[in-house]
């Protein structure tokens, strides 16, 4: 299905939220999305980026303020960046998950157009690398959420398959990757001066060890209800 406009597209609880926390990449390279995963670090696809050190962010929700974030770290083989905002743009973050099934419902966020977009679909294939879902997508959804019905993120969009339109996202162990090789990057041609790196280092610690203790819990918890259901089938 095309791309509409959000605000007229409502799919469960977490859209809304997916929403909030999504903003749009305005770079030399062209359009693209990024969401946030902590107060002031967000994600992106890091082909979106152009080459420099700063990028413009457009926050639709606050009659198009334009914020201003960092390009902390970009692995540019996974094309993936990480964001610092330097101020706390104001929505919540969003969750990382490795909880993804096939079949299941997802909703790819995007700005195609310079415009906040929404497409629903299913996940069709998932693998260490990448998720595949038939959600249609065009350039603008680069760098953007693959939520799902929860609100929270599976993946990151980065592409789209040329004969279906349908994303191609990374997945999201692959972001708590990149948000651990972030936290221990070291640039000596930045001038820590002029921004704090330090801080950026720790808030990315505290987020990756956030988000293992989630997963773990959610593989726990997993594993109970599995527990249960045996049981009451033996029974």
């Amino acid at each position: 299905m095309p791309g509409i406009p959000l605000r007229d597209f409502v799919v469960g609880p977490g859209t809304t939220l997916g929403e909030k926390a999504t903003f749009i990449i305005q770079s030399s390279d062209g359009v693209g999305a990024a969401f946030l995963v902590d107060e002031q670090v967000g994600l992106t696809a890091a082909h979106v980026l152009g080459d420099g050190d700063f990028v413009r962010v457009l926050n639709p929700r606050g009659d198009d303020e334009v914020l201003t974030a960092r390009v902390v770290f970009r692995d540019e083989s996974d094309d993936l960046a990480v964001l610092y905002f330097q101020r706390p743009p104001g929505p919540e973050p969003l969750l990382l998950t490795e909880d993804a099934t096939i079949g299941e419902e997802v909703v790819a966020i995007g700005a195609p157009g310079g415009v906040l977009t929404s497409t629903k679909g299913e996940l069709l294939q998932i693998n260490e690398e990448y998720l595949r879902a038939d959600t249609r997508v065009s350039e603008g959804n680069s760098g953007g959420p693959l939520l799902n019905s929860e609100g929270e993120v599976v993946g990151l969009v980065t592409q789209l398959e040329a004969s279906t339109n349908f994303a191609i996202a990374r997945p999201a162990s692959e972001l708590a990757e990149i948000l651990t090789e972030a936290s221990t990057y070291e640039n000596p041609q930045q001038d820590v001066s002029e921004f704090p790196f330090a801080v950026v280092a720790v808030m990315l610690v505290a987020l990756v060890a956030s988000l293992v203790l989630a997963l773990v819990t959610r593989i726990v918890m997993a594993r109970k209800r599995r527990r249960r259901l045996i049981r009451i089938e033996i029974d």
